[in-house]
């Protein structure tokens, strides 16, 4: 019995955590492929849990169990007429509201078969608990696998799924899996039928005392930290450090493995996991109000992000480690799992729809985690520390910590590869606040107030070390496809433009360069543009992405460039001449069409441009519906026959080359690139750009430019994306520069 409800609860899961990148990956290219997509799907996601768990709730108080079996199992005969699940999008304009679109579109194509999924796990537990089998005693361990199932869901969609099935095999294994659920469930029924209790057979679940309202509050307090810590993780990372593609699900796949840990019925001593989460809670916190100092210190992007990935699942395993430490009897573990959802849904509605309109900046990540840091040092958090563990844990971890620090001070020295009275200061200061956050972390138990001072001045060293660091923001806008920055740059004479993490535009403040569009990454697009063939020269440019619109100033006095561009803080920062004055000054004509530019763009009169320039990004990342061969197929169709399209690949976490290079040979098109590498020259960025032709005769004049490189010729392996399939997994890289891709 236990096996078939524990495979039950599993395969459950699993289809929960599969729909849900099974789902987001068709609407990406309806929304600019923005990284928020996936944020707003987990929060709605995240809602109907809440919606599912409360239903089991409601039910198991309302009808005896034997009624609420067979009412689940009537929902799941109802929910087969919805398969198979399919995308169906809202009627109104996503580009409006895209939040308000994202969530009706979502539960309009699995909204149905989402929210059974959801109840299931609380479901199950209360079958079990109304069974004369020893599981009835502690079901919980359903709940850890359950979340194994979520774990093994999330994790096989990247790694054997996506690369292996096409996007209507993808839904086809959901359906089937669906299918095996319900035979899952009715076998689950008949068990708890035959070991079922006397006395539940004829009567609702009921219970002599109520949790009070200091319980509650526990519950949902301490469900709703971890879940805010999981949605500022990931927007922490894909604005502050750096926009990997899917290093998006990494948070939740640690969110997910903490409720395994913590649900699973193993002892676990929660005092060494409040020594181990202090110092990683605080170094994380200090690094994201002052990521110049860290930088200066040498973490890398990939250990930065290993810092914040070690936080949250420190501090998730903590938090819910103490949620069950805190579960009630078995027979009100409905209501307990309500109040988790409930926690997580308010968790997810602050970080997803909250601090976007109240913060400019990713700020909500370091307040939550300072939350977390002080919620956990209160008194009766935690129950009294078993004396064997209180000191030996942090003071090993204190000397190792010196070590590392000492150990790193001393190969930057010998390498001289950084500033070393900088770092040696910055190390001195680090290391007196983590010691004095590790031991007062080992105080905790005589009292909170020390700890809180160590909170305090880490804080502040922060704030004081980050303000210092002479950004100067002049400009700085959040909404729904990220945060766009402004700042002023005296040292270089320039302002620059960035859109999370990666440089979107700079301009020169010199008169003599003010509208030169070399100072930038835009070089490569001048010597396509001075190239074109003689019938092509003249014709209109589109160009996708409009960034601050520097390409403008390639455009002869009359000629037509239309821009195409989904964000609307894009488009007031590269139209703002306080700010940039490209759009202002250069010449020609030129328009702006907002939306998607693959969506926009498939409305252009076909043959209408000889220049097509795709330069779109979602902070370092292109969005993968915009390399397809459909999306090829119709560029090639708005294109002159002797016209040409150029893209913007530059990239530090993808090699894009293989993609454009098979997809080309498949259209029959040939192409050049050329790697813009740039070393020491502060007004130009390096970048890689491609260059497409219908006909080899069209590049007969780039050709003729020695930096230009015919395509690289195939390595056997092919890269054929199409809408229906792609594959991040094989162009997957990392580097902190750019590099010839070859």
């Amino acid at each position: 019995m236990t096996f078939v409800f524990a495979l039950t609860a599993a395969l459950s899961a699993f289809l929960l955590f599969l729909v849900q990148p099974l789902i987001a990956k068709p609407i990406l290219p309806l929304l600019g492929g923005s990284p928020s997509v996936w944020i707003t799907c987990m929060v709605t996601f995240q809602l109907l849990l809440l919606l599912g768990y409360t239903y089991t709730y409601a039910s198991s108080r309302c009808l005896a169990v034997r009624h609420q079996t067979l009412l689940h199992l009537t929902l799941f005969g109802v929910s087969l007429m919805l398969l198979p699940v399919a995308l169906h999008t809202a009627t109104f304009e996503a580009h409006g509201y895209p939040r308000l679109w994202l969530m009706v579109t979502l539960v309009l194509s699995v909204g149905g078969p989402y929210f059974l999924l959801s109840g299931n796990a609380p479901m199950l537990q209360l079958w079990a608990a109304n069974t004369s089998h020893a599981l009835a005693r502690n079901p919980y361990p359903l709940y850890a696998a359950s979340n194994a199932g979520s774990f093994v869901g999330l994790l096989a969609y990247p790694l054997l799924i996506e690369p292996n099935f096409s996007t209507s095999r993808q839904f086809a294994i959901f359906t089937a899996g669906y299918l095996c659920l319900v035979l899952g469930f009715l076998c689950c029924a008949i068990l708890m039928w035959r070991n079922e209790r006397t006395l539940a057979i004829s009567t609702p679940v009921t219970r002599e005392t109520s949790p009070d309202t200091r319980q509650l509050a526990r519950w949902l307090g301490w469900s709703a930290i971890p879940a805010s810590l999981l949605f500022g993780t990931t927007t922490f990372i894909i604005t502050d450090i750096a926009s990997v593609p899917l290093l998006w699900i990494i948070p939740l796949l640690l969110y997910i493995l903490s409720f395994v840990v913590a649900f699973s019925g193993r002892k676990w001593n929660t005092h060494v996991l409040l020594v181990s989460y202090f110092p990683l809670g605080t170094l994380t916190l200090f690094y994201a109000m002052s990521g110049p100092l860290a930088n200066r210190f040498g973490i890398s992007r990939i250990g930065a992000i290993a810092l914040a990935l070690s936080a949250l699942f420190t501090a998730a395993v903590l938090f819910h480690r103490r949620l069950y430490e805190l579960r009630p009897r078995a027979e009100d573990s409905s209501l307990f799992y309500v109040l988790l959802a409930l926690g997580g849904a308010i968790g997810g509605c602050f970080n997803g729809f909250i601090a976007p309109l109240i913060f400019r900046t990713a700020a909500e990540f370091p307040l939550v985690l300072a939350i977390s840091l002080l919620v956990a040092l209160l008194p009766g958090f935690l129950s009294p520390c078993p004396p064997r563990t209180r000191r030996f844990p942090t003071m090993v971890t204190v000397i190792l910590l010196l070590l590392l620090v000492s150990g790193r001070l001393y190969l930057a020295s010998a390498l001289n590869v950084l500033d070393f009275p900088h770092v040696a200061i910055d190390g001195i200061l680090l290391s007196v606040v983590l010691f004095t956050a590790f031991l007062v972390s080992d105080w905790v138990y005589r009292g909170p107030g020390r700890t809180l001072l160590a909170v305090v001045v880490t804080a502040v060293l922060g704030g004081y070390l980050g303000g210092a660091s002479g950004n100067s923001w002049i400009h700085e806008e959040r909404n729904f496809f990220g945060i766009s920055r402004v700042r002023n740059d005296p040292g270089h004479d320039r302002r620059i433009y960035l859109h999370g993490v990666t440089v979107h535009g700079m301009q020169s403040t010199e008169n003599a360069f003010r509208l030169s569009p070399a100072v930038s990454y835009y070089r490569p697009p001048g010597d396509i543009i001075a190239n074109l063939p003689a019938a092509a020269a003249g014709a209109p440019i589109g160009v996708v992405g409009l960034g601050i619109g520097t390409v403008a100033c390639y455009a002869k006095p009359g000629q037509e460039m239309d821009f195409y561009e989904i964000d609307p803080a894009s488009i007031h920062i590269a139209t703002d001449p306080d700010y940039f004055t490209y759009m202002r000054d250069c010449p020609g004509k030129r328009q702006i069409i907002v939306g998607d530019g693959r969506i926009t763009l498939s409305k252009a009169p076909d043959g209408r441009y000889g220049l097509i320039i795709m330069d779109a990004f979602t902070s370092d990342a292109v969005p993968m519906h915009l390399m397809t061969l459909e999306a090829l197929t119709m560029y090639g169709e708005k294109l002159r026959p002797d016209g040409l399209i150029a893209f913007n690949i530059s990239n530090h976490y993808l090699n894009l080359l293989p993609v454009f290079r098979t997809l080309a040979d498949e259209l029959g098109w040939k192409g050049l690139y050329l790697v813009n590498l740039v070393e020491g020259d502060s007004l130009e960025l390096s970048s890689i750009w491609l260059v497409l032709a219908k006909d080899d005769n069209n590049l007969r004049h780039m050709k003729q430019l020695p930096e230009w490189k015919p395509l690289p010729p195939e390595s056997g392996k092919q890269y054929r994306w199409t809408d229906n399939y792609t594959n991040l997994l094989s162009i997957l890289r990392f580097s902190d520069a750019l590099a010839d891709p070859r």
